[in-house]
């Protein structure tokens, strides 16, 4: 049972980085013509995608409370800052001098590959929350402080985490109870969705040093909270519907290669952002083919396309010790 629902999650993982190719297809391949955020599928997939990430780094990281914090920072700059920065070289050289008018080389390095620096912190701060005796206050203070977090989508993703982490600790009653969590949190998000319309989207990320002497602060941060109860309904929905759907496919042949692809989505996150937004954003321009073909057909083959080229790579990059700890981020 145990094995079924890490195969379940791995299966989970796999959509969640179809998700987030898909939507940079979306951004990067067909957003010549219009606004992106007139783009509903565009605005559906961010609503929840990333939310949906870090509560699946939370799920499979709770246990990281158990670790001296010497070696949890080790074991996560190792993990996820090392490829970062080993990528973020490629991806800032190539960003900024092979495409015209790239900008800041420092300023795309710190900015890139913003979701792994955001894990990062978010497993920092769950380590002290789940080492201060007092549980609830350990909760209050690091989601306080992850609100004065705005770096790397700190202050949005770290709720996320906790809901991942909660899940595993719950995990027995999740995958006995999966379509009664799934059927209302569906409901709860598609209502949040269905009012989250242009204007909500195109007001800026939160910034309290920047609202804090405006009179719409309180607006300011119903938006914000809007947008986390979004995601992480969103993100509740489709982990428990892949709880049930794991029931299914780790019986099946299918499930067993779906998991295992699902298990490179670090590799496959970093390597997409320089084959996509790089050298397929610079050859490919759908910006005269119509909404509903690009999104619907068009998008999602590119996407799985992209995944297969970075398997393709990373079964490559794996021959080599030296790509596999600084690129891939595996363990010496």
């Amino acid at each position: 049972m145990n094995n079924n629902r890490f195969i379940a999650f791995d299966i989970l993982k796999l959509f969640a980085i179809f998700l987030v190719i898909y939507g940079h297809c979306i951004l990067h391949l067909q957003n010549h013509s219009y606004d992106i955020k007139e783009n509903i599928m565009y605005r559906f997939v961010a609503s929840f995608h990333m939310p949906l990430f870090m509560a699946i780094s939370g799920y499979f990281g709770s246990k990281i409370f158990n670790l001296k914090f010497s070696d949890l920072f080790k074991k996560k700059w190792n993990r996820l800052i090392v490829p970062s920065i080993s990528f973020g070289i490629i991806f800032s050289l190539s960003w900024c001098y092979i495409i015209e008018g790239g900008g800041s080389y420092i300023e795309t390095f710190i900015k890139c590959y913003w979701f792994l620096k955001s894990a990062f912190c978010c497993s920092l701060l769950y380590w002290a929350y789940r080492r201060i005796p007092n549980q609830i206050i350990g909760l209050i203070l690091t989601l306080a402080i992850s609100q004065f977090v705005f770096m790397y989508k700190v202050n949005e993703m770290y709720p996320a985490f906790l809901v991942g982490a909660f899940l595993y600790n719950h995990k027995i009653f999740l995958e006995k109870n999966w379509l009664s969590i799934f059927l209302p949190c569906l409901i709860i998000y598609l209502i949040l969705f269905s009012f989250d319309d242009y204007e909500m989207f195109s007001y800026p990320v939160l910034r309290l040093h920047k609202y804090l002497k405006s009179p719409e602060i309180s607006f300011y941060l119903s938006i914000h909270a809007y947008v986390i109860a979004m995601g992480i309904f969103g993100t509740l929905s489709v982990v428990s519907l892949f709880i049930g759907i794991g029931r299914i496919l780790p019986h099946m042949k299918t499930g067993e290669y779906i998991s295992r692809w699902g298990s490179e989505t670090l590799g496959i996150y970093l390597i997409q952002a320089i084959l996509l937004e790089h050298f397929l954003m610079r050859t490919l321009d759908f910006s005269d083919i119509s909404w509903s073909l690009f999104n619907l057909v068009i998008a999602p083959i590119i996407a799985i396309i992209v995944i297969i080229l970075c398997l393709i790579i990373i079964y490559g990059m794996k021959r080599s010790r030296f790509l596999r700890i600084y690129f891939l981020g595996e363990n010496k």
